[in-house]
């Protein structure tokens, strides 16, 4: 799910602004909130201004989940509309906004999450599917906690059947992609520390 946030100018410009594409787990309501929250403080102040209005929000922020997952996505997608509408209103790309192009391509990873079946030969068929598409980095969810070794909803240690099947799913993967392709791993840091 994509979450996305519109700010309007009485010039008629209007810059759009991702929130995140997280919105399914911060509630992309919630998130809407907190773009609605801060609506106020944007009428009448002036776009082009991106660093000040940003700097304003984020303190406003302190009070309101500032270092919540829902304020930060909000916080971004009007940081992003607003930068949108200098970009629009000067005529340049925001990237001139910001220093300048680096690269003329960038490079892409498949992001193939966890899958349906959290098997190392269900990651293995993925990964190669990808490939066939052009990729050349994949990355894979290995934090489905599979075989109910969660020992409790606060502290999640990995034990040692958790561990075996990681390792699993990342080892097939790696023989199925090879040494040339980039892998990673994502946890969603739901690990805790010994774990790590």
């Amino acid at each position: 799910m994509w979450t996305f946030v519109r700010v309007y100018t009485d010039d008629g410009i209007i810059g759009t602004g991702e929130c995140s594409s997280a919105g399914h787990m911060a509630g992309p309501m919630t998130v809407k909130s907190m773009v609605l929250h801060n609506r106020e403080m944007l009428i009448g102040e002036d776009p082009m201004n991106v660093g000040p209005l940003y700097e304003k929000l984020r303190r406003r922020g302190r009070y309101a989940g500032g270092s919540s997952a829902p304020w930060t996505f909000a916080l971004t997608g009007i940081e992003n509309a607003l930068y949108d509408i200098v970009g629009k209103a000067l005529g340049v790309p925001i990237y001139q906004l910001l220093g300048g192009r680096y690269r003329d391509r960038i490079r892409l990873y498949a992001d193939c999450a966890a899958g349906e079946t959290h098997t190392g030969p269900a990651y293995a068929e993925k990964a190669r599917a990808v490939l066939e598409e052009g990729y050349s980095a994949v990355k894979f969810d290995v934090d489905n906690k599979s075989g109910g070794s969660k020992l409790d909803p606060v502290n999640y240690t990995v034990g040692a059947r958790e561990m075996t099947h990681v390792i699993d799913l990342i080892t097939a993967t790696r023989e199925a992609i090879g040494w040339d392709i980039d892998l990673a791993i994502d946890c969603h840091g739901q690990f805790d520390l010994p774990s790590a």
